[in-house]
């Protein structure tokens, strides 16, 4: 339900005049201050709009990934968020990186075991086993694609500020 979703208040000139990571960013943060705790993103989460949710569970993706590749997203526990990732970059416009992520679901549901009980969350970038290589070959290819998914993000939130913030006197946003 739009009027039950959480509508952070944003500088109107942060909004206008930030780009990229920044721009993400200025979103995300309340969003994060908002949930607050693992723990409350069921609850919490509920209020959040679909684009919302789309920037606030894909930088688990991009954090995790960036770092340590998918072996570190999945090694860390964050497949619970993978079937929210897919809708929420799909209903941003970003097939392409929601078609990445499944690839890399199924990549790691077919070695769900060896992950689990790996004692090693760098554990692809030593393995041998040819089967494995393809979660380091999907992360390669993250690489090359998640700076678009970044822009994808924020043209999406910069065309409907109303689904994602309110300006700083808590009124619709207007960027114009």
């Amino acid at each position: 339900d739009p009027s039950n979703h959480f509508k952070p208040k944003i500088n109107t000139t942060d909004y206008l005049q930030m780009t990229g990571s920044n721009f993400c960013w200025l979103i995300l943060k309340p969003l994060s201050e908002y949930i607050h705790y693992t723990k409350n993103e069921i609850d919490k989460g509920k209020h959040l709009s679909y684009a919302q949710k789309a920037l606030y569970y894909w930088w688990y993706v991009d954090g995790q990934v960036l770092n340590g590749g998918f072996g570190q997203f999945y090694f860390n526990g964050f497949e619970r968020y993978v079937p929210t990732i897919i809708k929420g970059l799909k209903y941003i416009g970003d097939p392409e990186m929601a078609s990445l992520i499944e690839d890399a679901e199924r990549a790691y549901q077919k070695h769900k075991e060896f992950v689990r009980n790996h004692p090693d969350k760098n554990m692809f970038e030593d393995e041998e086993d040819a089967n494995l290589d393809k979660l380091g070959d999907l992360t390669l290819e993250y690489f090359g694609l998640y700076r678009r998914t970044m822009q994808k993000i924020e043209a999406y939130f910069r065309a409907h500020p109303e689904e994602v913030c309110l300006d700083e006197n808590g009124n619709e946003f207007s960027p114009t």
